[in-house]
């Protein structure tokens, strides 16, 4: 699907809004000076997948819709927290998200 240019744009603005709230983030701040102190220099990249679709289009919706149920529905997996180390934890945690 060929997007239109003010749609390309509104997403590149959520890319970069994105990495800003991440840049200014307080603790993830700190924890990026708590690295830098231990002297490593740090570089991340960060990957998000956007999927759009037009809203009208019945017969790709339920194609959509399945596919999105699949990649993105609340699922049990085998990991107990001790799978987690303590910095996937605190990373998860400045989203305010709790490692299950």
């Amino acid at each position: 699907m060929e997007l239109p240019e003010n749609v390309k744009h509104l997403v590149e603005e959520l890319g970069d809004s994105l990495m800003e709230a991440l840049a200014e983030n307080p603790k993830c701040k700190e924890l990026i000076h708590d690295i830098q102190a231990q002297e490593f220099d740090l570089v991340m990249m960060l990957e998000a997948t956007v999927a759009l679709r037009k809203k009208d289009n019945q017969a790709d919706r339920s194609e959509f819709e399945e596919r999105e149920s699949a990649n993105f529905s609340p699922q049990t997996n085998d990991r107990s927290e001790g799978s987690w180390s303590e910095g996937d934890k605190q990373f998860l945690k400045s989203f305010r998200i709790l490692p299950n």
